[in-house]
């Protein structure tokens, strides 16, 4: 339904919500997802209500937020030393489209 991302340069008197350098993803099995497949800002600050995210997704899939450094230098606006992100969703089922609850 909703994420949220953290970094230490996102906090005090002068929030930095651009993360150059470093790319964000929201990935299912490992696979980036549209249309987060790539950002290099803060789009849903930690603290705030994030806005309202509608995927739909394989059933099993597993969701995660990444971040993984791609050039960003000590002489630029970092280094990112503390980073943080959160998903959350729902759960919802209907027997009509197969599968069966509670499989495992």
């Amino acid at each position: 339904m909703s994420f949220a991302q953290f970094t230490d340069l996102s906090v005090g008197n002068n929030p930095q919500f651009r993360t150059p350098g470093y790319q964000w993803q929201i990935r299912c099995n490992g696979q980036p997802r549209d249309p987060y497949l790539t950002f290099d800002h803060i789009i849903n600050p930690w603290g705030y209500g994030g806005f309202p995210v509608q995927l739909r997704l394989e059933e099993g899939c597993l969701v995660e937020i990444a971040i993984r450094n791609v050039g960003a230098t000590v002489g630029g606006p970092g280094p990112i030393t503390q980073v943080g992100g959160r998903i959350t969703g729902r759960y919802w089922y209907n027997p009509d489209y197969g599968g069966a609850p509670n499989r495992l």
